[in-house]
């Protein structure tokens, strides 16, 4: 067999390999708890985002606004003025927060730019909150 031959399958197997820690990760996530309210940082996988999905009532995505994923985002939470989650985003670009049914005020700061959202979470079902920044302002920021 030829080297040409040889080299893709040699990717194709180490793919393979790398993909088999991914694949039970869904469930060894950490559950973090921030005053009483549980949250997991992640969404690296379908398989993970599906498995964390029915448990959160709320979903933050993180991204910018030409489709990447981001990671790192540092997340502020309250409610009535009071914070109920303080957290980053260091799982992947998705934080999936177990919050009452109420209304809350979402601050998400990526590179030194931050993102609002007002966000009501119902009683059933995933509420789910896109946050989206311009790559070039947060690389102008340098931060």
């Amino acid at each position: 067999m030829s080297r040409r031959a040889i080299f893709p399958m040699f990717l194709l197997g180490v793919m393979g390999l790398l993909a088999v820690p991914a694949l039970g990760w869904a469930d060894d996530v950490p559950v973090r708890t921030y005053e009483g309210v549980s949250y997991v940082s992640g969404g690296a996988t379908k398989d993970e985002r599906e498995t964390l999905k029915p448990n959160y009532p709320l979903k933050l995505v993180f991204a910018g606004t030409t489709g990447h994923l981001l990671s790192g985002v540092k997340v502020t939470i309250e409610a009535k003025g009071k914070k109920v989650l303080e957290a980053v985003a260091d799982g992947g670009p998705w934080l999936f927060v177990n919050l009452k049914p109420g209304s809350y005020n979402v601050s998400a700061t990526y590179r030194g730019v931050t993102k609002k959202a007002a966000v009501t979470v119902g009683a059933k079902g995933t509420k789910t909150v896109l946050l989206a920044w311009k790559i070039e302002e947060t690389v102008r920021r340098g931060k």
